[in-house]
């Protein structure tokens, strides 16, 4: 496969950070978006230059011309996407948190083991530049061996290109009751990733 023809579900405020590394990438085409606000949906397409948009994840998923997902809707909802996507033979990236139980986790694995298709869980902050070079420092043993980590969420309007939307609308859905945790759960996969990543050694409290 030279290309991947890309369709992208769920396009709120988390889409134009993933969104945009593909729109740049010089083998990828993003050509088909589904989002349940055809507003919105109507608007990214027109800003992104995407040809179809779609209102129902089946109908996106039954294009013959999407070769990958990115799903990036809200976390109770992976499950079912991402077990559909496999099953319609579909490629998957999938926006952390990859499931609200490890059940689910299970069932999304054995879908797209049995699809035999690709799959990933993306952790968008590996590719933060500062993260990326304290990475870079830590492995090489520059700042001797780190023995405590503290992280802190800012939420507000930045300059950064790694900046989130800041739409309330789009992040009512951590307050659904099939979100248990809401943001700190949602938030803190971000942390432990971050952590597990940065050092080799495996966690032992928190």
């Amino acid at each position: 496969m030279d290309r991947v023809r890309l369709g992208v579900v769920g396009v709120g405020n988390v889409a134009p950070l993933n969104v945009a590394g593909y729109l740049d990438h010089e083998r990828c085409d993003v050509v088909a978006l589904c989002d349940a606000n055809a507003e919105l949906a109507a608007r990214r397409a027109r800003e992104w230059d995407v040809p179809r948009v779609y209102g129902r994840v089946e109908e996106l998923l039954a294009d013959d011309d999407v070769d990958a997902v990115e799903i990036l809707t809200p976390t109770y909802l992976h499950k079912d996407h991402v077990i559909a996507a496999a099953q319609a033979g579909k490629h998957v990236s999938c926006q952390k948190p990859m499931a609200n139980s490890v059940g689910d986790c299970r069932a999304m694995l054995a879908a797209v083991e049995a699809a035999g298709t690709v799959f990933r869980v993306s952790e968008c902050f590996f590719h933060y530049p500062p993260l990326a070079e304290a990475k870079r420092l830590i492995t090489e043993g520059a700042i001797g061996t780190p023995t405590m980590l503290r992280m802190r969420t800012v939420v507000a309007d930045t300059d950064s290109a790694f900046q989130a939307g800041l739409d309330p609308t789009g992040y009512e859905w951590r307050f659904d009751g099939r979100s248990p945790g809401g943001h700190l759960f949602d938030d803190m996969v971000h942390k432990y990733a971050v952590a597990s990543w940065l050092f080799p050694e495996r966690i032992r409290s928190v």
